[in-house]
């Protein structure tokens, strides 16, 4: 009997241990393993934590919220999230901004993507979005008719203003709007520009044989001033630059009306810019942005003509290039030019410098003189 007694003691004694260790657990933990939620404040978070997007939270304010994430392996191999959050905080309007919008051809992309967001958040502007509107040689007729709708633009990208990162954008599925038409609304553009074919930027007085590009530019200024969303967007005319002298480029060598002749295609631009944009609506464009005579200007230096990328190579075996796209170097120097354009500051004052810290005296230098007179070749100091 008293073996009995202390067999069910013992076991009494077992079964109060379990209940105890059982009641010791967090009531808060749930049995799935790939739930788990918890109260947290912004100020506490791991920076090694996923984020639900690119853009930095600048939010002072401390929160709590409950947040409900869900990891799982996506096909790549990397850790992907579903995350379900209460917001907490918004995210604070940029106090000092800017937006620029290009639209052209891949003389806007060597403008712009490389550096001006750089030398733009360098000046002070918190928040840069810098986009353009492209197609291989984008003339400005072909530019209205993509106004007009009857073409579309191979691609529109844009920078996210916190970050700087470039990304493709599309209208969405519903939109009625082509790149263009979705492009000017997409933003309250503080900066939008246009510019000229390369290949007949020169006008009628170069290429008497073929319609004039100029012929829809109140059509084009007319436009953008409806459809803009800002109201005090400023236009400007991105007058773009003279080939290198190696360029074999049908519109540019021999078999053109140049005969590759440097000075007289970067003449054509200015007396172009001139007789088609000025004279008869200088006063619809806020100004000039003269990266053809920075770069023109840049050429007069011990630099010389290595602003382009390298001559001499074919396409399809028909023509031959480059000499005309710019190379970083050049890509820096237009930027500049944008960046002293567009905070009215002497190029001197960019604290971005691209790499070129060696030649950058010699660069803001033709930026500063570009900006001085736009429309002629001021010799370089130097030499």
């Amino acid at each position: 009997m008293k073996t009995m007694l202390r067999v069910l003691a013992l076991l009494m004694a077992v079964l109060l241990c379990l209940g105890m260790t059982a009641c010791g657990g967090n009531p808060d933990e749930t049995s799935d393993p790939a739930t788990k939620t918890t109260t947290t404040a912004p100020a506490d978070e791991s920076a090694d934590a996923p984020t639900e997007s690119e853009t930095p939270d600048t939010t002072t304010e401390a929160a709590t919220t409950t947040t409900t994430t869900r990891y799982t392996k996506n096909v790549q191999g990397g850790i992907g999230y579903e995350e379900n959050k209460e917001p907490a905080t918004t995210t604070a309007a940029p106090k000092n901004p800017i937006r620029v919008l290009a639209i052209g051809h891949s003389f806007a992309v060597d403008a712009l993507r490389a550096h001006l967001w750089e030398l733009l958040k360098g000046a002070g502007y918190d928040y840069v979005v810098v986009g353009y509107l492209f197609t291989p040689s984008c003339s400005l007729n072909e530019q209205w008719d993509r106004m007009q709708g009857k073409a579309d633009h191979e691609q529109y990208c844009k920078t996210d203003g916190y970050t700087g990162k470039w990304s493709y954008h599309m209208p969405p599925s519903s939109s009625p709007y082509n790149k263009v038409q979705y492009a000017i609304r997409d933003e309250k553009w503080d900066v939008i520009t246009i510019q000229p074919d390369p290949d007949y930027g020169g006008g009628l007085e170069i290429w008497p044989s073929v319609t004039n590009d100029y012929a829809h530019v109140g059509d084009i200024v007319k436009w953008i001033n409806s459809n803009k969303t800002n109201p005090s967007a400023k236009l400007y005319y991105h007058m773009t630059w003279a080939f290198a002298e190696d360029c074999k480029l049908w519109c540019f060598d021999d078999r053109s009306p140049y005969k590759g002749d440097q000075m007289k295609h970067y003449q054509s631009f200015v007396d172009a810019t001139k007789k088609y944009i000025l004279d008869p609506y200088g006063s619809k464009f806020a100004g000039v942005i003269p990266a053809g005579t920075a770069v023109q200007n840049a050429r007069s230096s011990r630099l010389g003509d290595t602003f382009n990328e390298p001559g001499g190579w074919k396409i399809e075996n028909k023509q031959e290039a480059d000499g005309y796209h710019l190379n970083n170097k050049g890509d820096y120097l237009a930027a500049l030019t944008w960046y002293a354009v567009i905070t009215g500051k002497s190029a001197k004052t960019a604290t971005y410098k691209g790499g070129f810290d060696a030649e950058f005296d010699i660069l803001a230098e033709a930026v500063d003189n570009a900006l001085a007179k736009w429309d002629g070749v001021t010799e370089s100091s130097y030499k």
